[in-house]
């Protein structure tokens, strides 16, 4: 496991774009590129079947893990095959990967996401997919089932979101599903520092 390797940290975020970014701007030290191969050998780890039906040909990086565009925006795997590689600069796949990634702040009582492996418990969540309202910006419902891009913002979760459930791998390694009634705010900050989170 790559924390176990590392002192129990975890790998170092670009924290200005959003979690399911996993590489901006081609960022050498990014999650893809420490862990990929080693750490991730399977990169369809990174592929839901339930948004990749939903999402995957508006976004093909929610449907292959070398979807997207090489040297542009793709996945894990876009552009690799080639001789030489050419990944893609931003990575961006269905699942936001929290760990080690800043915010703002947190909404009644959610416990910060872990900074590194002592921080993982049953009570910080670790990974999910992406449900948010950006202020002057995007809504996005990529989850399970969701909207996709919801239009406008600063509307409550109830009226832009379709998702009718939202599972959140726990930093201990459990699950949990909110079902829609349980799918509320989160986490504010990433994205121009203005994006709310809700799972």
């Amino acid at each position: 496991m790559y924390s176990a390797d590392n002192g129990g940290r975890f790998p170092k975020r670009a924290s200005q774009i959003s979690p399911d970014y996993h590489r901006w701007n081609g960022n050498k030290v990014s999650v893809v590129d420490v862990m990929r191969g080693s750490y991730v050998p399977n990169r369809w780890v990174l592929i839901c079947p339930i948004t990749s039906k939903s999402f995957g040909d508006k976004w093909p990086t929610y449907a292959h893990p070398a979807g997207g565009e090489s040297g542009g925006y793709g996945g894990w795997d876009t552009g690799m095959s080639l001789k030489p590689p050419r990944p893609a600069v931003h990575v961006y796949v269905a699942y936001m990967w929290l760990a080690n990634f800043h915010m703002l702040k947190y909404f009644k009582g959610e416990r910060s996401w872990p900074k590194n492996d002592s921080e993982c418990d049953s009570n910080r969540a670790f990974i999910t997919h992406r449900i948010s309202d950006s202020t002057g910006s995007k809504v996005w419902d990529v989850g399970h089932m969701g909207a996709w891009d919801a239009g406008g913002n600063a509307r409550p979760f109830f009226s832009f979101s379709l998702a009718p459930d939202q599972p959140v791998g726990m930093a201990d390694g459990s699950i949990l599903v909110h079902n829609r009634y349980q799918v509320r705010k989160r986490a504010y900050g990433a994205h121009g520092g203005n994006t709310t989170y809700y799972y």
